[in-house]
């Protein structure tokens, strides 16, 4: 009997065996049908442009990749701004293997999809003990267009690497779980605690949503296994926290090397972010951007010209949502299958305006605890591993209801064999019998895999044209527009089942040309209107004669899935041996770095497909971008939106040459790229009248050549003028933004981009320039303010200050406000709409239409000031500009200084959403003017070299006396340091860096000899070293629990967690006065 047993096992483990490889091979085969080999042949989404350019950069200096990256963006860093953890992988696997680069990017890419799919049956082989419903999954999970999307559509190609790691870090969360509530510190538990904490901060590092969606998956298994365990939640609950806990903790501990720099970076590029609060958004905000339920479960398709067209990618086929909601139903019984389906109820609240909005109101940093991971990206990374598992053991729950009353163990295999045969059956014979299409003709184009799944042309086969097999374009036509007239007619015919239709069209124009027999003799298959299926497979059956006269017309037809899923017709597999995106854009980028090697350029927004692919060719050469395709690394993310808005968007606020000629100079732009329908046919294009010259076509469609002198470096003794603005209010935005309107040219003032408060300064901070901004202001102390302020006016400095901002600048109402404020006391006051300006003493109105001022309005309501009586101004004070009697801009001298206030909110109110005041403007004009006296600028020469991306030297070749600034136009960093060399590197001097303009370096400098170098550099800073030591210690001390285990009743970790357990059993049967144990009895269950 016992040799029976072991021939019984032995049989069983072969057969598993046999199962798995043969499962392994159609996992494999199915995802080169469904999208792998499409993917080999160039079927990639939309950002992958932007990843290979940043690819070729990491692989030019791996594995010593710098943190700076001059090429786009104006200077941003890669590294430390986006997760480019990916790249390292694949410039690694390039040195190791023979393949270049392109075919080993290609290769990874195509892996991950693959992983994913292998690992789906790996778990549920392992975990659930079930092969088939693993071989379901993961087809149904292959032939969701979700598993593809991100890879094929959108090209976010990080994040499909990312997705790798997720499957194998919750097989290995699950394992170690299960032992930790059974309280086993084994060896086991400690090398699963080990090999999840790695492939959890793997996955993070790849993509930061990919490590959060799993910390937060793994919180829902304490939820499914305390339900499940009757007796015990409590104890379950406890283990079960504690083991996430301890997941969590080191997973974020080992993952600081790289967290803490992107932090960090990200604190610095939200500055100049996008604007906006999330708190002003609706839930009708939210809805509109969010993927619908019924899109996602594939019961909907989006239209060609709707809103959400680009992610109509993000979805299941309705057959996986159909049976995955069987198997929630069937779920109540399994501990993991019920976590599964309660964590499918958070993905379907991630899909909620109102859930958004909610979470929108959790404050920080609560919000990070209850938030992370539970974005719609995050949910469904792991719902691709979810969904696809509950459909498989809906199938299988299906099945196995009729036999749940067979119990005797040899029966048992029958039943399994049974249930498995009918479940694959099932599984595979209805997604053969889907008549979901893709598009409306032929037969089921099903909406399986990358990009549907034509039985026709399974492996998408394109001709010498780039058309689908065999010249037919109906396919393209209706995916991407409308049939119509004789399109329509012949796609919409019988013709389409067995020929490509367009292609027959085309035979039948093109014979009678070549061959007179054909001129009074045509088959039926050329007169689509009448044309059944009977007769077109009455025309078959003559194709199977080799004397058929219509033989070159049968030869357009399709094979059938057999013959194309023969092993002799599956394409080779085969990697690109390059990339060459636009030969086209080379060449032009060679003629400009002939004519200006240290050439900045621009791309109008409607060339993204050029600023993608720039660096590529950029590479090796000084050549730089302002635009850059990864927002959230720019360092002047929201300024180069706007100067995009002035140069290419023909806004008539913006219609202003002075205006593109200033920002030309501010951001360094010598190039620009413009492209046609910019401007309407009787306009004359807004560069023409700033003087720009055409280097390449036209002006409206061409290359464009600012034709003054523009280097990317400054050295001036310029006035400077410092902002003091609150962050939070955007404040400095309405300044920049004005000054460039004309009030402060880029030649009369650098304009420094300050603090938020008065005192974040002291007086001698303040000497250093020579006027001081006030608009959105705070302060924390007032007698500090108030002395900083009246120390730097009597020496001679010059202040604008603005109080007209409610709630947000401390003196908008004040009994006492800051004393070079000109009157005694602020009030905010709703003044007449209809009442009108007038002047006071015309010291800066004199040519200004102050009638033409825009009225106090805000949106049908007043606008509303802050001010206070005439009677209420300082003896020093002079009123400018009076509404009811009410000063509105008082100016004054006090000591040798000089100040200008307003009451108003003049920047905001000189420019309203899309209209500008130009007498507003002048006014502001003249009053700078009047502070800022910019006579006597000189521009000293200078010259750079870069030594490699992070090291930069500056050699002066002039005297410059009294000081001065260097303008350095790429994106101000606070790890960038500088220092003066003198010449004969006999003393070194550490200088000041500001931000200026639209977030440049601006770096102050001394007198200086010629021969004197600047050498401006990146510096690591402690709190990165000291992350990266902290990671690495994380590793180390896991790596340790394992070797412990080895010293038996020696070990530390052992008899820590001992002390520890005894510790808190005998505080809790303190507290509850209770004699039983917290921990309670193991449970013999199996987990």
């Amino acid at each position: 009997m016992k040799a029976f047993f072991y021939i019984f096992k032995s049989s069983e483990i072969l057969v598993r065996l046999t199962y798995g490889l043969v499962g392994i091979a159609l996992i494999a085969g199915s995802m080169y049908i469904l999208g792998g080999h499409a993917y080999l042949s160039g079927t990639w989404g939309t950002d992958t442009r932007s990843i290979i350019s940043m690819l070729v950069w990491v692989d030019k200096y791996f594995p010593n990749v710098p943190f700076w990256y001059p090429l786009a963006g104006g200077g941003i860093s890669l590294t430390h701004a986006y997760p480019v953890f990916s790249l390292y992988i694949i410039s690694f696997i390039k040195r190791v293997s023979e393949l270049n680069l392109i075919q080993t990017f290609t290769l990874v890419g195509f892996s991950s999809i693959l992983a994913f799919a292998a690992s789906i049956y790996v778990f549920v082989s392992i975990r659930f003990k079930n092969q088939t419903a693993a071989l379901i999954a993961s087809i149904f999970y292959l032939i969701s267009p979700i598993a593809w999307t991100w890879l094929t559509d959108w090209g976010f190609y990080a994040e499909s690497i990312a997705h790798a790691f997720v499957v194998p870090a919750i097989l290995f969360w699950d394992l170690f779980f299960v032992l930790f509530v059974k309280k086993d510190w084994g060896l086991r538990t400690r090398i699963f605690l080990l090999i999840t904490v790695v492939l959890t901060t793997m996955a993070m590092r790849n993509h930061f949503l990919a490590g959060f969606a799993l910390i937060r998956f793994y919180s829902f298994y304490v939820i499914g296994f305390t339900l499940l365990n009757k007796g015990q939640r409590k104890q379950i609950l406890i283990r079960g926290t504690i083991a996430l806990l301890i997941i969590a903790v080191f997973s974020y501990l080992a993952a600081l090397t790289f967290t803490v720099p992107f932090q960090r970076y990200e604190n610095t590029a939200s500055q100049a972010g996008v604007s906006g609060s999330v708190g002003n958004y609706t839930i009708e905000d939210y809805n509109r951007s969010l993927p619908g339920l019924l899109n996602v479960g594939g019961f909907a398709t989006y239209k060609k010209d709707d809103f959400l067209w680009a992610i109509r990618g993000f979805s299941f086929t309705p057959l996986v949502s159909i049976f995955a909601l069987i198997g929630i139903v069937l779920s109540i019984r399994d501990k993991r299958k019920l976590t599964f389906a309660i964590y499918s109820i958070l993905a379907v609240l991630s899909l909620s305006g109102h859930y958004l909005l909610l979470r929108a109101r959790i404050p920080y940093p609560f919000n990070i605890l209850v938030i992370s991971g539970t974005g719609w990206r995050e949910t469904f990374m792991i719902m691709r591993f979810v969904w696809p598992t509950l459909a498989a053991f809906g199938i299988i729950g299906l099945v196995s209801l009729p036999l749940f009353w067979v119990k005797n163990r040899f029966v048992a295999v029958v039943k399994c064999l049974v249930v498995a045969t009918l479940s694959l059956l099932i599984a595979f014979g209805i997604l053969y019998l889907d008549k979901s299409r893709e598009i409306d003709f032929g037969p089921p184009i099903y909406r399986y895999g990358a990009q549907g799944l034509d039985t026709r042309n399974i492996w998408q086969a394109r001709d010498s044209d780039n058309n689908f097999g065999n010249f037919d374009v109906c396919v393209e036509i209706a995916l991407n527009s409308h049939l119509e007239g004789d399109d329509k007619i012949w796609c919409n015919s019988s013709l389409a089942e067995y020929f490509p239709p367009l292609a027959v069209q085309n035979w039948c124009l093109e014979a009678p040309k070549r061959e007179s027999i054909f001129t009074n003799e045509l088959p039926g298959l050329c007169y689509p209107d009448n044309l059944s299926r009977g007769d077109v497979v009455q025309f078959l059956a003559g194709c199977d004669s080799p004397n058929y006269k219509f033989i070159n017309l049968c030869r357009l037809k399709f094979g059938s899935v057999i013959e194309q899923l023969s092993i002799d017709n599956w394409p080779a597999f085969k990697l690109p041996t390059g990339y060459n995106p636009n030969p086209e854009l080379k060449n032009l980028l060679n003629k400009i770095m002939n004519l200006n090697a240290n050439a900045r350029i621009d791309f109008s927004p409607y060339l993204s497909n050029y600023s993608m692919v720039a660096p590529i060719y950029t590479i090796d050469t000084n050549l730089s971008q302002i635009h850059t395709y990864v927002a959230s690394a720019s360092l002047i993310h929201r300024f180069q939106g706007w100067q995009q808005i002035v140069y290419y968007l023909n806004d008539p606020q913006y219609d202003d040459p002075n205006l593109v000629n200033n920002i030309a100079k501010w951001f360094g732009i010598n190039y620009v790229f413009t492209v046609s329908n910019q401007y309407t046919d009787n306009e004359v294009p807004i560069f023409e009248r700033a003087g720009w010259k055409v280097l390449e076509g036209s002006y409206n469609d061409g290359i464009l050549e600012f034709p003054q002198a523009n280097s990317l470096a400054e050295l001036s003794n310029r006035k400077t003028a410092l902002v003091i603005s609150q962050k939070k209010v955007d404040a400095y935005d309405q300044v920049l933004t004005i000054s460039l309107l004309g009030v402060l040219n880029y030649d009369d003032a650098f304009i420094v981009w300050g603090k938020d408060s008065i005192d974040d300064y002291s007086f001698e901070d303040f000497k250093k320039f020579d006027l001081v901004i006030l608009q959105g202001y705070s302060y924390r102390n007032k007698k500090s303010a108030n002395s900083i302020l009246n120390q730097y006016v009597e020496s001679g400095g010059s202040v604008f200050i603005d109080t007209g901002w409610e709630s947000v600048v401390p003196d908008w109402q004040n009994d006492h406000p800051l004393d070079i404020i000109p009157l005694q006391k602020t009030e905010w006051k709703s003044l007449s709409m209809s009442s009108f300006f007038y002047n006071g003493d015309n010291k800066f109105t004199s040519d200004v239409d102050i009638t033409k001022f825009a009225p106090l309005i805000y949106q049908n309501s007043a606008w509303k000031v802050s001010t206070s009586a005439l009677t209420e101004l300082k003896p020093w004070a002079r009123s400018e500009v009076i509404y009811e009697d009410y000063p509105l801009v008082v100016y004054g001298q006090i000591g040798q200084g000089k100040v200008v206030w307003s009451g108003m909110n003049l920047f905001a109110h000189a420019k309203q959403k899309d209209k500008v005041n130009r007498d507003e403007i002048k006014l502001l004009t003249n009053i700078f003017s009047w502070l800022l006296q910019t006579d006597g600028k000189k521009i000293y020469e200078i010259s750079y070299t870069r030594r490699d991306p992070d090291n930069l030297d500056f050699v002066v070749n002039e005297k410059v006396d009294n000081g001065g600034y260097l303008l350095w136009k790429e994106g101000y960093h606070p790890d960038m340091k500088a220092q003066l060399i003198s010449k004969n590197k006999s003393e070194v001097k550490n200088l000041n860096i500001y931000r200026a303009g639209p977030g440049w370096a601006l770096i102050e400098v001394p007198d200086m000899e010629q021969g004197d170098l600047i050498h401006y550099s990146y510096n690591k800073p402690f709190i990165e070293t000291f992350a990266s030591l902290v990671s690495t210690s994380t590793y180390i001390f896991l790596i340790l629990a394992v070797l412990d285990w080895f010293m038996g009743k020696h070990s530390i970790i052992g008899r820590l967690s001992a002390f520890g357990i005894n510790k808190a059993r005998l505080m809790y049967l303190k507290m509850k006065g209770k004699t039983t144990s917290w921990i309670g009895k193991d449970s013999e269950d199996e987990y």
